[in-house]
């Protein structure tokens, strides 16, 4: 379903247009609902965000990335009768926005150079060039870019 061209993607909003889910902003007050997402039966795939302004863009980021996990894990979840998927299903879409978003096999090499004397961590540049970049796609999205 959804195509990732090499190994790095800059902009998550894109890749989903580019692969044909859609990606939809919703402003929710509370810090209990992040997201949901539906399948290809009716109007999907498409996922949710809860763009709520106390929620960070990090979290926006997460959010969808967890919800992609179902749609690509778990597609039999949409069709039956669901309010939520199973502690499994959650754990899976979990590991799955890890390796997504983070892959060990690019995650070690920066993290190893990040240390400096006594092993001390010193810099973290690309992770927040990585938290920059997260936080401009996620205005992307604010902006209600997405439909």
């Amino acid at each position: 379903m959804v195509s990732v061209r090499g190994s790095r993607f800059r902009n998550i909003c894109e890749l989903l247009k580019d692969n044909g889910v859609k990606l939809l902003r919703l402003d929710k007050p509370g810090d209990s609902f992040f997201g949901l997402s539906v399948g290809c039966c009716g109007v999907g795939p498409a996922l949710v965000v809860n763009t709520w302004d106390r929620i960070s863009g990090e979290r926006w980021i997460f959010t969808a990335a967890h919800e992609l996990g179902h749609l690509l894990l778990h597609p039999s979840e949409y069709l039956r009768d669901a309010a939520a998927g199973s502690q499994d299903a959650e754990r899976e879409a979990d590991a799955f926005v890890s390796e997504f978003l983070m892959p060990e096999k690019a995650f070690r090499p920066e993290w190893h150079a990040t240390r400096g004397p006594a092993g001390h961590y010193v810099s973290l540049g690309r992770t927040t060039e990585v938290l920059k970049l997260t936080q401009m796609e996620m205005r992307q999205l604010t902006r209600g870019w997405a439909g």
